[in-house]
């Protein structure tokens, strides 16, 4: 007894836009209500405001160096340092005001100098 079958699949192809904002990525897929498939006019990063600034702010990673600028700690791998900016405003990505601190240092740091209260927020007399 033998059976034979034979199957046709039809698959439509479209091609993926790309993002409005980077032309890089590929433009973010979402269901409509009648079940369908469109495409946003922007990807996923550019349509979330914050891994759009992270996006943006990637370039300063490229100033990491390979050691501490405060302790001296040489560096096995790059995730052990991190790139501190040194007045404490996250928002001035001047190359002039990163330096790269280990671990240990940025905590102390970021304490002693109290860099994760708003620069707008600080006195001089805290």
């Amino acid at each position: 007894m033998s059976i034979e079958l034979e199957v046709t699949v039809e698959i439509a192809v479209t091609s993926r836009p790309f993002c409005s904002v980077c032309k890089t990525n590929l433009a973010r897929r979402y269901k409509r209500a009648d079940g369908s498939f469109a495409y946003r006019s922007k990807c996923t990063t550019c349509q979330n405001p914050e891994a759009r600034r992270r996006r943006e702010n990637r370039e300063y990673t490229l100033q990491k160096k390979n050691y501490c600028e405060s302790c001296g700690f040489v560096a096995v791998h790059s995730c052990q340092l991190d790139v501190d900016h040194i007045d404490g405003d996250k928002n001035n990505n001047d190359p002039s005001n990163h330096q790269t601190l280990c671990a240990n240092c940025h905590r102390l740091k970021t304490f002693n100098e109290r860099d994760f209260v708003a620069v707008k927020y600080r006195s001089d007399n805290d």
